[in-house]
């Protein structure tokens, strides 16, 4: 193609591309129902949350979903969080009798995950080990779209996988063209440059052993500053649950690093880097009894574990 003719295609696509943006600022109400009118027909749209710019289409069209997951590269083993729009919706979709009674309420809304047994009515595609990550962000344009569209939306950080998380809008430009529109809320973030969230910054695992971060998604687990002592005494009535391995104060983002170190072996097993081989194998024990593939655990997270145990013994004094 002549280098005019490449010039001028150039130009068309920067046109439709930037015709895609709608300032929420502007009109937040018509901004909304038109989010509302593209999710009813089956589209992705890029939407701003409580934390960093996401990708979000509606989590009962599995077609919507399967394009999200393409447009990403994102591997299906990683399945979306769904994002409900008020706490009375989560029980359609998930189970939550056996959580403490105001564990939602102190949790929601907010930047978390809360990782649930889900029901029958979840798409494969959004469950994994029939366990979902569910959301009610606290943000009132993605909250009130989602209330408006009467069903879940399935919400992704809008970026390819494995690279950075936008707080801008520009910095996903090349996913322009393949989204319906971008709804531009200007910068977010902490003092606008909360690089390092998530569209859910933070990870709650309801009854699940710590080895299992590493297969639902590249989360971040940490302690809630505002609510640690509500959130701690509440997760002591959640079974088999180590309440100090999951409410820590440093960081861990899910996902295991291609080569154990340490500080993760440490983190699968729930211990201290410097436990006694005593410390070691007795944890080990506790984690593969939750995680075991003969209860239903996943091989691969059984062989982490078992990798975790050799490192720890290997480099216990």
């Amino acid at each position: 193609m002549p280098i005019k003719l490449i010039k001028i295609a150039a130009n068309i696509n920067a046109k439709v591309n930037m015709s895609k943006i709608v300032d929420i600022v502007a009109d937040s109400e018509g901004a909304e129902r038109y989010a509302v009118h593209l999710l009813k027909k089956g589209a992705i749209i890029a939407v701003p949350t409580d934390t960093v710019y996401g990708l979000a289409c509606s989590a009962i069209n599995i077609n919507a979903i399967n394009k999200l997951y393409w447009m990403k590269g994102r591997d299906q083993n990683k399945p979306s969080a769904i994002c409900v729009g008020q706490m009375t919706d989560i029980q359609q979709w998930a189970a939550v009798d056996h959580l403490p009674k105001d564990l939602l309420s102190v949790l929601l809304p907010g930047p978390v995950t809360l990782i649930l047994p889900c029901h029958n009515t979840v798409s494969q595609s959004l469950s994994l080990f029939n366990k979902i990550g569910i959301r009610i962000p606290n943000y009132s344009f993605i909250r009130n779209v989602t209330r408006s569209f009467d069903y879940p939306v399935a919400l992704t950080s809008a970026n390819m996988s494995g690279e950075s998380n936008s707080i801008k809008i520009e910095e996903f430009k090349s996913l322009w063209s393949k989204v319906s529109a971008v709804f531009n809320a200007g910068k977010l973030g902490i003092n606008g440059s909360d690089y390092n969230a998530s569209t859910s910054s933070s990870l709650i695992l309801a009854g699940l052993g710590l080895a299992a971060v590493g297969y639902v998604g590249r989360h971040i687990v940490r302690r809630l500053p505002n609510v640690t002592k509500t959130v701690n005494e509440a997760m002591k009535t959640l079974p088999k649950f180590d309440v100090e391995s999951m409410a820590t104060s440093r960081y861990y983002k899910g996902g295991f690093d291609p080569k154990m170190s340490r500080r993760e072996a440490a983190l699968i097993l729930g211990i201290s880097p410097t436990a006694n081989k005593v410390k070691i194998r007795e944890a080990f024990k506790k984690v593969m009894a939750v995680n075991h593939p003969d209860r239903g655990g996943s091989p691969y997270i059984a062989s982490k574990i078992n990798e975790a145990k050799d490192f720890m013994e290997k480099h216990s004094s």
